[in-house]
Order: C-alpha cells, then sequence, then structure tokens
C-alpha cells in the first residue's frame, strides 16, 4: 500500500493542475463544528508532494486539530505517522470542497487515460475515487457530490475490461486480489460488470444504470455492510426502500436504477425482501445487481482479505447460501467468467 501511495503521490506531481484557489480572506474564521467539515479516508486523499489544502483530524464532537497547512508537505513520513497512531481519516474545510472535487476530477480524466501506468496502480486510484464518490454523496446527499460519477464508470469499465485482457482466464482472481480493500459497493459495482458481460449486455445505456445502481443500492446504510447483516436488523430489512426513497430525491437517478435498488434483496427464490408485490416483475438489471451484492458481501466473508487459495471456498460457499436463489441463466455464465468453470 505505501508503495503505491508514494508512486500517487508522485503522479499527481507531473499533473498540470488548472484549478483556481479560491479567494482568502483573513476575515472568514477556520471551521470549527462537525458540520464544517467534510471526511477523506487517509489512503484516499489524493495529493502531490504538496497538500493543497489545510488538514485536520477530529478529536471529538466539534473539535479539530490542524495538522497540516496548505502547501506543507504531503508525504509516506508524514502518511506513516498518522497510520502509526490509528489514524483513518483526515478532515478539510467544506467549503473547499468545490476545489477538492475539481482536483479530484483532473486526476481521474488523468489517470483513465493513461496506457502507460501500471494496470494496478490505476485501480487503486479508480476504485479510490469511486469510494469518494460515494462517500461524499452519502455524507452531503446532493447532486453536486456526484460531479465525478459519469467519468468513474466508463473508468472503472476499462479497468475491468483491461484485467480481462491482460489476464484472460485468470483476470478475475488478479482484479479480486488488486481491488479486495475496497469498499463494498465499489467491489459491487465490479461484479456488476463482470456479471453483465457474462449476459452479453455491451449498450452503455443498461450499463451505467447497472452500475450507478450496484454502487447506490446500500447509500442508506450508515454501519458496515457485514454488521448490518448479522443483525439482520429491521433497518436492514427496510434499506432497498430506504435507499430508493433517498436517490429518489434527485433527478440524476433514472427509473431503472430505483427500481434495482428496491428490488436488489428480491429472489426469484428463496428469502426475498421487501416483500414482492402482486404481479411485480423483478427485472434483470435487478438480479444482476442482486447478485453482484451477494457476491461482494460473500467475498468478504468467507475470505476476510483477499486469498487466491480461497476461491475454491468462496465457490462453494456461494453453490451452498447464494446461487441457487438465482436462474441458471445468469449463475452459469457468471461462474465462468469468475470461477473459470463451464457449464456441465
Amino acid at each position: 500500500m505505501q508503495s503505491l501511495l508514494n508512486d500517487l503521490i508522485a503522479y499527481i506531481d507531473r499533473i498540470q493542475f488548472a484549478v483556481a484557489n479560491e479567494t482568502e480572506t483573513s476575515a472568514v474564521e477556520g471551521p470549527r463544528l462537525d458540520e464544517d467539515f467534510f471526511s477523506i479516508p487517509l489512503n484516499q486523499y489524493l495529493s502531490g508532494r504538496n497538500s493543497r489544502f489545510d488538514l485536520y483530524l477530529k478529536l471529538k464532537s466539534n473539535k479539530f486539530v490542524k495538522v497540516l497547512h496548505k502547501g506543507d508537505s504531503f508525504d509516506l513520513h508524514f502518511l506513516s505517522g498518522l497510520e502509526q497512531r490509528g489514524v483513518s481519516l483526515l478532515y478539510i474545510n467544506r467549503n473547499k470542497l468545490s476545489e477538492y472535487l475539481k482536483i479530484q476530477e483532473k486526476i481521474l480524466s488523468a489517470i483513465a487515460k493513461d496506457y502507460v501506468t501500471p494496470l494496478r496502480f490505476k485501480s487503486f486510484v479508480i476504485c479510490g475515487q469511486g469510494s469518494q464518490i460515494f462517500t461524499c454523496f452519502q455524507e452531503l446527499q446532493d447532486r453536486h457530490s456526484l460531479q465525478n460519477l459519469d467519468l468513474f464508470i466508463p473508468a472503472i469499465q476499462n479497468m475491468v475490461e483491461e484485467y480481462r485482457i491482460k489476464y484472460k482466464k485468470n483476470f478475475s482472481k488478479v482484479l479480486f486480489q488488486d481491488t479486495a480493500e475496497h469498499h463494498h459497493s465499489i467491489l459491487t459495482v465490479i461484479m456488476g460488470i463482470i456479471i453483465s458481460k457474462g449476459q452479453k449486455i455491451l449498450s452503455q445505456g443498461p450499463l451505467k444504470n447497472i452500475v450507478m445502481a450496484s454502487m447506490f443500492h446500500d447509500i442508506s446504510l450508515e454501519n458496515e455492510i457485514e454488521a448490518q447483516r448479522v443483525q439482520e436488523s429491521d433497518k436492514f430489512k427496510q434499506h432497498p426502500l430506504l435507499s430508493e426513497e433517498l436517490l429518489s430525491r434527485h433527478n440524476y437517478f433514472d427509473s431503472v436504477v430505483l427500481q434495482a435498488v428496491r428490488q436488489h434483496h428480491m429472489r426469484v427464490r428463496g428469502e426475498s425482501f421487501p416483500a414482492l408485490s402482486k404481479n411485480e416483475v423483478i427485472n434483470q438489471i435487478s438480479q444482476i445487481v442482486g447478485l453482484s451484492d451477494e457476491m461482494s458481501y460473500s467475498m468478504r466473508r468467507v475470505m476476510g482479505s483477499f486469498d487466491v487459495q480461497k476461491m475454491n471456498t468462496l465457490e462453494g460457499y456461494l453453490d451452498e447460501k447464494v446461487f441457487p436463489n438465482f436462474s441458471r441463466g445468469l449463475v452459469d455464465p457468471t461462474k465462468e467468467l469468475v470461477f473459470g468453470k463451464k457449464k456441465q
């Protein structure tokens, strides 16, 4: 991870940022309250050798301390010191969010067009950007925080295809190994793209809907997916409806995406929630998102951290717990792509 971060810092230093700095005024006080800040996971803060923002740590509610000034050196020594202290989140002034997102947009655009950079490095950047988009939208719940989504969608689709071309039959094992530490929603997106390929879905419209529904299907859940599933709480049982309602506030999301989010725990057989209403049909995209969600969750449950030696264990778990709830027409092509297993 540290090697990737070191490469990332050097890579971003080579990008010329054409982002206008906002005017600083001494009359404006610095951020103080929780709502004045925006959180960024430590390993997703994309900056060059010098930080482009003041960075803060949260000590407790409404109590922050500045640990880095804008322009100060942002390097592995600084990162290692924070990691050793158990720090996982950094904070920037929420008033600087627009500037921050513009910088992320430039980084994502550059890495998506870079055909020379190693694939593992590209996946680290692209998946990190996707996680940041999810976190930003979940925290702020406004359309402005989705401004980089139109860049992310083709970037991650092309990334998955690059893995397939380079690693052929073993592409899924290498891809999972390189992306397993990312957010559940990003793993679900990757699964959705793989399954869509097995279903021979090539049109960009349906593919975009699958990516968007896969990414935001659990947007209403605040806690870790694993904890919510184990608890089997009423809130978890209601989260497809809550997620749909949250997304429906924004015209950005197509009705097909909303339907897939609502239906991603509905099954053609087996346990299904929320209850399937009379004459309701589970559409193909909903089934793909549902299977992607289950496979992403199962990978974490079976493996913890990715282990190629446990791929057979993962397949056995899916054969017993997951695949029976989905049609063979969906399962067989998926198994062939993920595990290299052709239909018997």
